[in-house]
């Protein structure tokens, strides 16, 4: 059997110990039904049957081949618009031939895993992304989607209430939407008995993030914390406080 992507092309090849005359079928997807070589270009798996006439004896002898047709249909998901600093959380949902299907995103800039299906995005600025989905047949699938970054008067930051610090690549650090628009920021993190176990001044989701960690590095046990948050623009002040749950 012979696997090709949709769209794409592959010679077929008969061969006879003696001079003998060719006659493929179906002719669906093919260039021609007769001679020792055809182009096969199907747009659904196809069984081709080809027989060869000996033309000297007129006996006749048949062989199949299978066309595996592999295909990759991907879309990005609908566009978005987020307030600046915000996370957008695009999603690619794949049909078709999808085992072993890998992805691509690009601009590969503010987003937390190109290579994933669903990764998060955080522009700073009104961006198309566009996804790849590869399978394992070497066919694929592209789209793009457009994450429009907006300033409207309701964008403020949004404040999550959880982290799991768990070294698995999911929710690990604590991303407070929308405070790169302030970056002129502090941070504080304190137990139930009111210690201050960590602090970051200019907190922006990158470099300067909460990790479920005691300011020397170490891993705080599991339970509830309470945060401070102050935020400081055009000579004003904001406060935010509550708190947020930390599970291993």
């Amino acid at each position: 059997n012979l696997t090709i992507c949709q769209g794409k092309t592959i010679m077929l090849t008969a061969t006879a110990n003696s001079s003998v005359t060719y006659s493929w079928n179906p002719s669906v997807g093919l260039n021609t039904t007769t001679g020792d070589a055809v182009i096969a270009s199907p747009a659904n798996t196809t069984t081709y049957i080809v027989t060869g006439t000996d033309v000297n004896t007129s006996c006749a002898d048949s062989a199949t081949v299978a066309v595996n047709v592999s295909s990759v249909k991907i879309y990005a998901g609908n566009d978005t618009a987020i307030c600046p600093g915000f996370t957008a959380h695009l999603s690619a949902d794949v049909s078709g031939s999808t085992g072993n299907v890998s992805y691509s995103w690009t601009p590969q800039k503010k987003l937390n895993n190109d290579t994933i299906k669903n990764p998060s995005a955080n522009p700073d600025s009104t961006t198309i992304y566009r996804v790849t989905a590869k399978n394992s047949d070497g066919c694929y699938g592209e789209d793009s989607v457009i994450v429009y970054v907006i300033l409207a008067p309701e964008c403020a930051i949004h404040i999550y209430n959880g982290i799991t610090p768990n070294g698995d690549g999911n929710n690990d650090v604590w991303f407070i939407d929308g405070i790169q628009s302030f970056p002129d920021n502090k941070v504080l993190i304190f137990n139930r008995w009111g210690d201050k176990v960590w602090e970051g001044k200019n907190y922006d989701n990158r470099k300067i993030v909460w990790k479920g960690i005691y300011e020397e590095g170490k891993h705080l046990p599991d339970g509830t914390y309470y945060y401070v948050i102050d935020l400081f623009w055009n000579k004003k002040k904001k406060i935010y406080t509550g708190w947020i749950e930390v599970t291993q």
